[in-house]
């Protein structure tokens, strides 16, 4: 769902000649960073030891 205006933006340019911008570009890489920074895995917490 992230991805759609990337796809957008690249298609239109592609099939009805748009031109990208650099606004394009950085909202796109700004939207794969997000996705890469939610998806990632995170610290696990350590077991807790019972005594």
């Amino acid at each position: 769902m992230y991805l759609t205006p990337v796809f957008a933006s690249i298609l239109a340019s592609i099939f009805l000649n748009e031109s990208l911008g650099l606004f394009h570009v950085a909202g796109g890489l700004l939207i794969l960073a997000g996705l890469l920074l939610a998806t990632r895995g995170g610290r696990t917490a350590a077991p807790q030891k019972s005594s």
